[in-house]
């Protein structure tokens, strides 16, 4: 008589639903790769060396902030890649929320090594990974140009501090999503 067996999983997440493993180790960043490697925590540093590494033109800072109750880590950038290929790369937040249950937790993320074990990624933080990106006066400029609002809006603001002055709101958010989407 031939048994069909479960598997056993040794671990469940905050509902109780069993984990079994998430990413293969070949699949990992190179930067997660050697923090795994070296048996250390992942940090915010070994994010800007991937940051880096992916987008060599673009000057990343990256910043942890810990306060009671967690960390994170916050990234800005001016101009460089669209937002949305950054934030994609950077969807490491170790920290959840539930809103069913009012339940914060955290995220495990489990990884298949090559000699078939298990282990856990160990982030260096204990929150959320966010990407702010800002813009150029010529980036602003640029899609004012492209999009045809040259008699419509303008930039103003100081460096660092740059922003579209229209009367049309609708002009202005056409601007900054054209602008979220398109690599400078």
């Amino acid at each position: 008589m031939i048994k069909n067996y479960e598997p056993i999983f040794v671990e469940t997440d905050h509902l109780g639903n069993p984990v079994d493993f998430e990413y293969l180790f070949q699949d990992l960043p190179l930067e997660f790769q050697n923090a795994l490697r070296e048996n250390r925590r992942i940090t915010a540093r070994d994010l800007k060396k991937m940051l880096k590494r992916f987008f060599p033109k673009t000057k990343f800072y990256v910043r942890t902030s810990r306060y009671a109750g967690g960390s994170s880590v916050d990234i800005r950038y001016t101009d460089g890649p669209a937002l949305e290929k950054v934030e994609n790369l950077l969807n490491w937040d170790t920290k959840g929320f539930d809103g069913m249950y009012d339940l914060s937790y955290s995220k495990r993320r489990r990884v298949l090594m090559p000699d078939m074990t298990i282990r856990e990624l160990e982030f260096d933080w204990y929150g959320y990974v966010s990407v702010y990106r800002e813009y150029s006066k010529e980036a602003y400029e640029k899609a004012i140009k492209e999009l045809g609002y040259e008699g419509v809006a303008t930039v103003e603001g100081k460096p660092g501090y740059y922003y579209v002055h229209t009367k049309a709101w609708d002009i202005q958010r056409m601007i900054y999503e054209y602008l979220r989407k398109i690599d400078l």
